[in-house]
């Protein structure tokens, strides 16, 4: 079956869907704008509801609290000048000043929480608006519908695909088995014996060892990485920034809430807000496209003076187009260079092309001696890379600087990239990990863990803890040593380039003797070739988190003959 898909996967051009018939395409854009026109007033009414519900109930809420503690509060008070003896007199009093102040802090709370609530609801709505003007815009473009609709059609096939491979296993089924699957992978770590090293260095984490040193060169791209970070996170605009620090749980830096419900500030000029979180001149924006088409995520073409550098900034996932790019995931052969995710390297070869080319050479071209840099997060950080293959000939300096790019070559050619590509993984991204290939693994070692009652219960009964003895410990062994066997897609794909681990754990925090301090290290770009479960692989792939970790990143020392001889001590950065 594996060697089925290789082959399938072997076509340079995308498998030809049938084409709608004109009257077909023309019915279902009558049907879009009346469904557009029917969700415009349902959001409208949805969002007016449940800001009106936000506020009543956080007034509420504080209301309640503060009337039971000014009870509390006016209680202890009279007690207070009733009471018998000095000392209930003072503790009276103490209860009294406990119950004042706690009313005080839970008013501010209750309002700072209402606040959040209403930012969330506020961006969401300015996306949700925006993501109904696309889709009314697409409506209106019989061509690009009939895109949307091939699109839909690959993505469709490969689900069927996918379905027919399970061999018939239940939902049911397979919920439990990934349930089991999880519980192993706190237990023992990776199953797949290619991940070894990422488990070696998540042990010498956890023991307190600090990370092995970098070489000048693996300096010089953290630095780099440090240097863009502002460019990546921008990218996504102030509504995409604002929503991604929501999300990111207090981690991704503070954000300004009276501004997130400042419309005009959500509907700013992206350029100028672009301009202002990098710190370059406004006129120093040459080009964007600020909206995704079917086929090209959002992006950016800046100069930044300080550095000497021509930096071409891609957006990530932020509206239904760049997710159906997401979405046509089959791996693509592309000779001479390998296999690479399908969606994203139709992208890059779109941008290569067009007017980004055009852009980029005004740029290049206007700036004698500057250096040119693809700078993206998730889909933006794969088309980057993918960009950078395409136009390494044109500019052989060219680098592009990854975060939380997803699989997008086989490891061939992500090997080949490493003198033009950078990316960076945080912590537990499961982004990083994710392609066709380990989805399939993931899906086989589930079902096979789910079709033994014995294995299944046990697996459960593990609670993520480690084998307790060695009978155990041998039992547990003998079930990944059986797992390896069902993982063994060969069409598995991986993060582009030299790939460098992002971590920011109570471990960094005593190997560093700083608080909050992170650590990042290389990695084997064959150790994402494993989805593995944790309960913050969708948190640490937001922009934000990689933007605040990198931020508190420390550096080892430099090894090797180039190293910098001046400094001995581990480098905050």
């Amino acid at each position: 079956m594996a060697q089925e898909r290789a082959e399938a996967s072997g076509e340079v051009s995308v498998s030809s869907a049938a084409v709608e018939p004109e009257d077909a395409v023309s019915r279902v854009a009558a049907w879009g704008r009346a469904g557009i026109r029917v969700a415009r007033v349902a959001t409208s009414l949805a969002l007016t509801a449940a800001e009106v519900s936000t506020k009543v109930s956080f007034e509420l809420g504080a209301a309640g609290v503060g009337a039971a503690l000014g009870s509390v509060e006016e209680y202890c008070a009279r007690s207070t000048q009733v009471a018998a003896s000095p000392n209930s007199r003072d503790r009276y009093a103490g209860w009294a000043q406990w119950a004042r102040e706690n009313r005080e802090r839970a008013a501010e709370r209750f309002s700072a929480a209402q606040l959040t609530a209403l930012s969330a609801l506020h961006a969401g709505g300015v996306v949700a608006n925006r993501q109904l003007d696309l889709g009314q815009q697409l409506m209106e473009d019989p061509a690009e519908l009939r895109d949307t609709w091939r699109a839909l059609q690959q993505f469709g096939e490969l689900i069927r695909e996918f379905n027919a491979e399970t061999d018939d296993a239940s939902f049911l089924k397979l919920m439990g088995g990934l349930m089991a699957l999880a519980q192993l992978h706190q237990a023992h770590g990776a199953i797949n014996p290619r991940t070894a090293s990422h488990v070696r260095a998540q042990r010498a984490m956890a023991a307190g060892e600090p990370p092995p040193p970098l070489t000048s060169d693996e300096v010089h791209r953290v630095r780099g990485l440090l240097a863009v970070k502002e460019f990546m996170e921008a990218a996504y605009g102030a509504v995409g920034m604002a929503l991604s620090r929501l999300a990111a749980n207090g981690r991704g830096g503070e954000l300004d809430y009276e501004r997130v419900l400042d419309l005009r500030t959500l509907a700013s000029d992206e350029r100028l807000h672009l301009a202002e979180h990098t710190g370059i001149q406004p006129e120093d924006v040459l080009y964007s496209q600020e909206t995704s088409t079917l086929r090209c995520p959002a992006h950016y073409v800046c100069v930044d003076r300080h550095r000497c550098r021509v930096v071409v900034v891609l957006r990530g996932t932020l509206s239904v187009r760049d997710l159906l790019t997401d979405l046509t995931a089959r791996p693509l052969r592309v000779p001479p260079h390998g296999c690479v995710h399908g969606g994203m390297f139709a992208s890059a070869q779109e941008l290569a092309a067009g007017p980004l080319l055009r852009a980029v050479e005004g740029a290049m071209e206007g700036n004698e001696g500057f250096a040119l840099e693809l700078v993206g997060h998730s889909l933006g950080g794969g088309v980057a890379a993918l960009l950078a293959l395409l136009w390494r000939e044109r500019w052989p300096g060219v680098h592009a600087f990854a975060f939380g790019a997803p699989c997008v070559c086989d490891l061939p050619l992500s090997l080949a990239l490493e003198p033009h590509v950078t990316s960076v993984c945080m912590g537990d991204d499961v982004v990083n990990r994710l392609g066709l290939g380990t989805i399939r693994d993931t899906r086989d070692a589930a079902i096979a863990l789910a079709s033994d009652n014995e294995v299944l219960m046990r697996c459960w009964g593990l609670g993520g803890s480690p084998p307790a003895g060695e009978e155990e410990e041998q039992w547990l062994q003998s079930v990944v040593n059986g797992l390896c066997a069902t993982m063994q897609d060969d069409t598995k794909l991986y993060p582009p380039g030299a790939v460098f681990w992002l971590t920011q754990r109570e471990a960094d925090e005593a190997v560093f003797g700083r608080r909050g301090a992170a650590s990042i290290r290389r990695m084997d770009n064959a150790a994402f070739g494993e989805i593995l479960f944790s309960p913050a692989f969708f948190e640490d792939h937001h922009s934000p988190v990689y933007s605040a970790t990198l931020a508190s990143v420390i550096i080892p020392p430099a090894q090797g003959a180039d190293a910098p001889a001046a400094d001995a001590t581990q480098q905050a950065v």
